[in-house]
């Protein structure tokens, strides 16, 4: 079994993108790359509920139509100058993203998809087709349940779909939950995540980016403390191996099993590093010592024929 950790680990662009946060300071905000966003040409936004501030924002800065979608609420057609309402959602009998796009006319041009389903993203995910969101160039997600013992497995092979054509380029805990134990890991039970089309942009595996980022990135309770994702996959292993995770002890590095696949030759490397440097540490101590009693020959010599002077003047 694959385990899920390796599809959770993030990428960043090769080039230099700015992420940019719409809007709230709170739950409610998000984070997309400033890559082509300006050349969107609708939004689609899942699971809207009462709270549509991310989607208002996005709409109107661009002159862009949002259609919102959401079957437990009920709201006008039309809620303001860009945005549209649609009393359906992903879940069966709702239909699917492709035949949202047919009946809204939006059969041309590239979009920005939000999902935000409390849950049954991962049927759509099982249920995926490639030519279900080709036609979207970001993607946001909140992943649910994701320290469901029971369905690791399962969340891995839907992760694995999306990771097919798109980069994991942001993640945010939403700290309603804290950070579960989950077998042999630690995973965030509500994780914020947001893509981008391998066709858009190279990436390359995240090393320098630590989650939260400040001032990007907002507790969505705003009472409660931020989570901080220092850990594996969302910290880099090269970043705990060099010691800067400070939610786990080194003795619970050796619980990660996605690291532990790849710990064995690095262990004996790090101990075989550790012994060299010892030694080194050895030799140079005794090369301190040498050095330092070659040094004090010379001071050790006019010591001692200063003290023969004194002795023969005394006599």
């Amino acid at each position: 079994m694959e385990n899920i950790l390796s599809e959770l680990i993030t990428y960043s662009p090769l080039e230099n993108v700015k992420k940019i946060r719409f809007r709230m300071q709170k739950d409610g905000g998000y984070i997309l790359l400033d890559k082509s966003l300006g050349k969107a040409n609708f939004l689609y936004s899942y699971g809207v509920a009462n709270e549509y501030t991310f989607d208002y924002n996005f709409c109107h800065e661009f002159k862009i139509p949002g259609r919102l979608f959401d079957p437990t609420v009920d709201h006008p057609s039309k809620l303001s100058e860009f945005l549209y309402f649609y009393k359906q959602g992903l879940a069966c009998g709702h239909g699917s993203i492709s035949e949202h796009l047919c009946q809204s006319g939006d059969t041309n041009g590239r979009g920005i998809l939000k999902i935000d389903i409390e849950g049954y993203e991962w049927n759509w995910l099982k249920n995926l087709d490639d030519n279900e969101v080709n036609r979207f160039d970001q993607i946001i997600i909140e992943f649910h349940d994701l320290h469901n013992t029971g369905k690791q497995e399962y969340y891995s092979e839907c992760l694995k779909k999306i990771n097919k054509n798109f980069y994991l380029v942001h993640v945010h805990a939403n700290n309603f939950l804290q950070i579960e134990k989950v077998k042999d890991y630690f995973l965030p039970p509500l994780l914020e995540c947001t893509y981008i089309a391998k066709s858009l942009c190279d990436c390359e595996v995240n090393t320098k980016t630590e989650y939260p980022i400040d001032r990007l990135d907002f507790p969505c309770i705003p009472e409660k403390a931020e989570i901080d994702l220092n850990f594996y996959p969302f910290m880099s292993w090269a970043d705990l191996v060099r010691g800067k995770n400070n939610f786990l002890k080194a003795e619970q590095l050796s619980e990660i099993p996605a690291l532990n696949r790849k710990n064995e030759g690095l262990s004996t490397n790090l101990n075989n590093l550790a012994l060299e440097n010892t030694s080194l540490k050895n030799r140079i101590s005794s090369m301190e010592s040498s050095l330092s009693w070659k040094i004090s020959k010379p001071f050790r010599l006019v010591d001692n024929f200063y003290k023969k002077i004194k002795n023969i003047l005394k006599k």
